[in-house]
C-alpha cells in the first residue's frame, strides 16, 4: 500500500507498506523525494534510524526533507523497529543473533 503523507512545492513524502514472506510480517518504509521532471535521475540516501527513533522521529526532529530538496536527493527512511536491521525471521531478539558456526549466543 503506498500513502502520500505530504507534498509541497520541493518535496513528495510516501509511506510504502508491504508484507514480506521472508520476515512474515508487514514492513514499511518513507520515500522523501524532491519535484522532478521525467527523465530526471537522482541519487538514493538510505537513512537508518536508531533504536529510539524511526522514520517519523527523524522528520519530525531534523531537516531531511530540506536535505533532499537542496541536495537533489531521494531519501529512504526505513522502518526497523528494534531489529538492528538483521532479518531474524524466526523471532531472535537483536541482542541473541547466533553467528554461523557458532552456538552461544553474541553480546554486544
Amino acid at each position: 500500500m503506498v500513502t502520500q503523507v505530504s507534498a509541497n512545492n520541493s518535496v513528495g513524502v510516501t509511506d510504502v507498506h508491504f508484507y514480506s514472506e521472508s520476515i512474515g510480517g508487514l514492513l514499511w518504509y518513507r520515500a522523501i523525494a524532491p519535484k522532478l521532471s521525467p527523465s530526471e535521475k537522482l541519487p538514493v540516501l538510505y537513512l537508518l534510524h536508531g533504536i529510539n527513533s524511526g522514520p517519523i522521529e527523524i522528520m519530525q526532529h531534523s531537516a531531511v526533507g530540506k536535505l533532499a530538496s537542496i541536495h537533489r536527493l531521494i531519501v529512504i527512511l526505513p522502518e526497523a523497529e528494534f531489529s538492528y536491521y538483521v532479518n531474524a525471521i524466526d523471532g531472535t531478539p537483536a541482542g541473541k543473533i547466533r553467528s554461523p558456526g557458532n552456538s552461544w549466543p553474541m553480546s554486544r
